[in-house]
């Protein structure tokens, strides 16, 4: 088993055949950055273009096309100390402001200054 450090240069928009960016074996390792879904890297420079650009693509030895791989996510460590998502709720219930969520101490907070609308199936954390 090896263990690879794999520094994008590029960044892509398409699941398309693209050449691979690196070449690993089943069992190995690796640990690579990502940016954010909007092409923002840690330091705020943005280097791709949106919506989620994905660095890679990482080529599989004896992989084959059709085969389903198992991908453990053995550590995340968040790149900065804030994050962003939009809502999943905005598409049911009209446009909510973008949260920002606080990765240090777990908790959201929605910019604008206002609450969004609250469901009785859903619970505010």
């Amino acid at each position: 088993m090896t263990t690879h450090r794999f520094t994008a240069t590029r960044w892509h928009n398409v699941l398309a055949t693209l050449p691979h960016a690196l070449t690993v074996a089943s069992g190995d390792i690796l640990i690579t950055e990502t940016i954010d879904a909007h092409g923002f890297d840690k330091e705020g420079v943005q280097r791709a273009p949106e919506p989620n650009p994905m660095n890679g693509p990482i080529f599989v030895t004896g992989a084959e096309p059709g085969d389903a791989l198992k991908i453990e996510i053995l550590r995340m460590t968040p790149i900065r100390a804030t994050g962003w998502t939009r809502d999943n709720r905005a598409t049911r219930y009209g446009d909510l402001p973008l949260p920002v969520c606080e990765l240090a101490c777990a908790r959201t907070v929605w910019l604008p200054t206002v609450d969004p609308p609250v469901r009785p199936e859903e619970e505010r954390l």
